[in-house]
């Protein structure tokens, strides 16, 4: 079942915030909105992450303000 937020600030913290803060890398490493472009979808229900776990770390590491 797919996680829905009413807002898009509530679905950055949980899909994407979270789990980049989980990693070894600070998060002023990563493009978080650029990321939220790709990975979250507004639906009438609400925002959810609408990618796979491993789509959203390649989506991510696109997006790896180091590697630019």
């Amino acid at each position: 079942m797919t996680r829905t937020y009413t807002t898009r600030a509530d679905a950055i913290q949980r899909e994407i915030i979270d789990p980049l803060s989980a990693s070894e890398f600070p998060l002023t490493d990563w493009d978080i909105d650029a990321i939220a472009d790709e990975v979250l979808g507004g639906h009438e229900e609400g925002y959810a992450c609408r990618v796979s776990e491993d789509e959203f770390w390649n989506i991510a590491r696109k997006h790896d303000r180091t590697q630019q």
